[in-house]
């Protein structure tokens, strides 16, 4: 390169008469551009410029100068400017042979640094066939081996283009091949294997993925299982107090038709007694005198408007007496019922509690959920506890279970708060028409027990808003409950 712009620059001193100052600047510019060394520029640019301040000297001297000689002049630039496109030609062409030369080299660099370490490779894969092959040689016998093998660790400067030393042998050299046989068979499964092991470890790692997918979708399975088990639970508790609810419920209407039948029956022999008396006395009368004919019957009839009184006040003690045991009934059921509900209270308060517990260990994870939990909690700590309320009136009627299981049910099936209001509404209708119900039944009672008139039974009476049917329905919807609490 430096041989290049050399003559570039000798040509240009030749023809400095031709080129102006700005002409010598650029390429001035150009030559830096070109990395042409410093010192060859300075002295070359000193020479010419005080050529140039000599032959502008000159010029000045000779300005009237002809036109044969600008044209002439001007040729020369010209020619000149056509030299110096060529030598920038040929100095691109040599700046592009230099970098395909220094790519070449570069080339050869890396193929004689393969070449050495397969060469090193190769060499040490020769000292261990060497050292296999002495192996065999000296188990098959002094006879069979023909020349010394050479075996030096230490030797590594040895010239590669010797003649190795090889044994003359034929038994020798097909245990060679043999064992090189063997080495590539053996290299071969080596890389099948490697491959194999990588399809498997793809694999393991696919099974470890479908494994957590599967433990998660356990995990949430059990989750979803218990809390039907839970849910499973209380409808059992729920259904048992039902029916135990129900079978007292049977137990004491029979008890109430036993004792209805007989307070009817010494009813009717009360009435019976009476019109017997009232006979006798009609008899009495017609058979002795007016006078004591009245007066026995004023008897008889004082006497027996006193024993009517009697027997009316009694049964009246007894009516009051079997309303009290019902009440009393009723207090003990609704008291036993509120315990079990307290109790399955207490449980979903237990759940409630693990719960939220579960929540606290989750959120402890994140800083901004536990600040606002301990807010919170901080808040209800300080919070006064409500005042108790106030003691109830009068103890309701005891609890439908059978409505409470289907108000559960209905729960389930549609969570929107409107079966609650409904239920709250029906519960004091309920209460009204149980309350209308006896009222009814104990004057029909006491209205054919004056009158006379023999009592039909309890299930036939002509009741407003009952209706045989819901009785049955009730049974038998019992009777499935039972059977479903037997077979679990």
């Amino acid at each position: 390169m430096r041989g290049v712009f050399t003559v570039l620059a000798k040509y240009l001193l030749k023809n400095r008469h031709v080129y102006s100052l700005k002409r010598m600047s650029n390429l001035n510019s150009r030559m830096l551009n070109w990395s042409v060394p410093e010192e060859i520029m300075s002295t070359k640019m000193t020479h010419y410029l005080g050529r140039s301040k000599a032959s502008g000297q000159t010029q000045m001297v000779q300005r009237p100068c002809s036109l044969s000689s600008c044209d002439k002049i001007r040729q020369e630039r010209d020619e000149a400017v056509k030299k110096l496109e060529e030598f920038q030609k040929i100095s691109h062409m040599v700046i592009e042979e230099v970098n395909f030369m220094q790519n070449h080299l570069e080339i050869e660099k890396t193929c004689r640094e393969s070449a050495e370490a397969l060469a090193t490779k190769l060499n040490k894969e020769n000292k261990t066939l060497k050292r296999i092959s002495m192996l065999y040689m000296a188990k098959l016998g002094p006879d069979v081996i023909t020349e010394e093998i050479n075996i030096d660790d230490e030797d590594v400067s040895t010239d590669p283009e010797g003649t190795p030393e090889t044994c003359v042998s034929v038994q020798c050299q097909k245990q060679i091949k043999e064992l090189r046989d063997q080495i590539v068979s053996v290299q071969e499964e080596k890389k099948i294997l490697a491959i194999e092991l990588e399809n498997l470890k793809s694999k393991l790692a696919e099974v470890i993925e479908e494994v957590n997918k599967v433990k998660q979708e356990k995990d949430l399975l059990n989750s979803e299982v218990l809390e039907q088990r839970r849910v499973l639970e209380k409808c059992n508790r729920v259904s048992m107090l039902a029916v135990e609810e129900y079978e007292e419920m049977q137990v004491n209407l029979e008890l109430e038709k036993d004792l209805r039948k007989k307070a009817e029956s010494f009813a009717q022999e009360m009435f019976i007694e009476q019109n017997k008396l009232k006979r006798q006395s009609h008899l009495l009368l017609q058979s002795s005198a007016p006078d004591q004919q009245l007066l026995k019957a004023l008897e008889e009839n004082a006497k027996l408007i006193q024993q009517l009184e009697e027997e009316r006040i009694q049964h009246q003690k007894k009516v009051k007496d079997l309303e009290e045991q019902l009440e009393n009934a009723a207090l003990h059921r609704e008291i036993r019922s509120l315990k079990q509900q307290l109790g399955l209270l207490e449980e979903d308060k237990r759940e409630l509690e693990l719960k939220y517990q579960n929540s606290e260990e989750k959120a402890r994870d994140l800083k901004h959920s536990i600040d606002e939990l301990q807010k919170r909690v901080n808040q209800s700590e300080n919070c006064v506890p409500p005042p108790p309320p106030p003691p109830p009136p009068l103890p309701p009627p005891p609890p439908n279970p059978i409505r409470s299981l289907m108000s559960m049910i209905r729960k389930r099936s549609h969570p929107s708060g409107s079966g609650a209001k409904k239920e709250k509404a029906a519960q004091p209708e309920t209460t009204e028409e149980v309350t209308d119900l006896k009222r009814q039944a104990v004057e029909e009672m006491m209205d054919r027990i004056k009158k006379g008139v023999h009592l039909r039974p309890v299930n036939q009476t002509a009741r407003p808003k009952a209706k045989p049917e819901s009785s049955k329905g009730s049974e038998s919807a019992v009777n499935e409950l039972k059977g479903i609490l037997a077979s679990q």
